[in-house]
């Protein structure tokens, strides 16, 4: 994914704390970043934050990474320490992961992180899988290289829904990210069959272009998740301060709600995703 909570660390510092500049140097949290998808292992990375005024270089961000920490996660019934794993081509190196526990959909999932004489847990379920009706993209009227991709899918009634939306152009792009504006409430079309555009995540949030909308040609891969409420809030108000700033490292001083408890204050998420495939290409 293009959102890599350790990317965004000084964001949240600031967006959080209310620290005036003069502070931001002294500053360290832990941060937070664990999801687990229905049928798939837990992952969860796990860093130090950065002050704003910090060297960014090879050096100072691996003395970022939390490499000798223990991770738990427990479904209630099972549990598993998670094993420390390294990928040299991404940014944090280390993450850790499940190899025995998978996510089920419906099930309630702890996550208890110990480092450093401290203790961080949270709490998140994956809800119920919501089905797609159909999924089209819809050319330009203008420009017929370009197009919108849209889904429809059934509201169930009576309940609060969230939403989340990640994409893949398969044969450019490794990893599923997540789209621009990528959560939906259904508190306006509560047990609707509704209609939403999905759009790409451009490469700046400071001039929105072309760049949100597919190309013709494009082999578009996508992952529309259920969430619960808690999940929902944090990556909601991320990406208000995201979207109202335009970068990482300004803010409009509204709190980023984070789910983390811990013995001192922590930030980040720990997320459940009910998770539905499909794929279209843009013809």
């Amino acid at each position: 994914m293009k959102f890599v909570l350790p990317s965004i660390v000084c964001f949240l510092l600031y967006a959080c704390s209310g620290l005036d500049d003069g502070d931001f140097s002294r500053v360290r949290k832990v941060v937070i970043e664990g999801s687990i998808e229905q049928g798939e292992y837990p992952i969860v990375y796990l860093t130090y934050s950065s002050g704003f005024y910090e060297p960014v270089d090879s050096a100072s961000l691996q003395e970022l990474v939390l490499a000798t920490a223990r991770v738990e996660v427990s479904d209630g019934e099972q549990s598993e320490v998670l094993t420390l794993f390294r990928n040299a081509k991404v940014y944090p190196p280390f993450y850790y992961r499940g190899t025995e526990l998978r996510g089920e959909a419906g099930k309630t999932y702890t996550l208890d992180v110990r480092s450093g004489g401290e203790n961080y847990f949270s709490e998140t379920t994956i809800p119920s899988v919501t089905p797609l009706d159909s999924i089209w993209v819809e050319p330009e009227a203008e420009r017929d290289s370009l197009g919108n991709l849209w889904i429809r899918f059934q509201d169930v009634a009576g309940q609060d829904n969230y939403y989340r939306n990640f994409v893949r152009l398969k044969g450019k792009e490794e990893k599923y990210h997540p789209a621009y504006q990528s959560t939906i409430s259904d508190r306006a079309f509560d047990g609707q069959l509704y209609e939403h555009p999905v759009l790409n995540l451009p490469e700046s949030f400071i001039e929105i272009g072309d760049d949100v909308l597919f190309q013709r040609g494009d082999t578009i891969e996508l992952k529309f998740c259920t969430i619960d409420v808690h999940h929902f809030d944090f990556w909601r108000t991320l990406e208000r301060e995201l979207y109202l700033v335009g970068n990482p490292f300004g803010s409009t001083g509204n709190e980023v709600i984070s789910n983390i408890q811990g013995s001192k204050p922590a930030l980040g998420v720990w997320g459940g995703y009910g998770v539905t495939h499909k794929t279209i290409i843009f013809q």
